[in-house]
């Protein structure tokens, strides 16, 4: 009786012990999750910029691009007032953004 109950004083806590329930590890996962989710949209609001850019940026004419390129509010795309080198510079952009996004495996 006496060794039975050694017994199972002993070996409950390394049971309890070799299941890995921990609350924290599904916090940090949690966590981890949120982040990526709140990049992904990021991402994807900025790919929807850039669309909006390129298209913008395609129907105007170049006289009166450089006032179209200043309200739409993209000054990280380009700094050029060429429609060639501002859509090409777009371009680049939205790869480098889909490229991204890709590698964190946002839908």
């Amino acid at each position: 009786m006496k060794r039975e109950t050694y017994l199972a004083v002993l070996l409950l806590p390394a049971v309890i012990m070799m299941t890995g329930c921990s609350s924290t590890t599904g916090r940090i996962v949690d966590v981890n999750s949120y982040k990526g989710k709140q990049h992904c949209e990021k991402l994807n609001k900025d790919l929807i910029k850039v669309d909006k850019y390129i298209e913008v940026v395609e129907h105007t004419d170049a006289f009166h691009l450089e006032e179209e390129a200043v309200a739409i509010e993209m000054p990280d795309i380009t700094i050029s007032n060429n429609k060639k080198q501002m859509l090409k510079d777009a371009n680049q952009f939205r790869t480098a953004l889909l490229k991204e996004r890709k590698t964190l495996g946002c839908k």
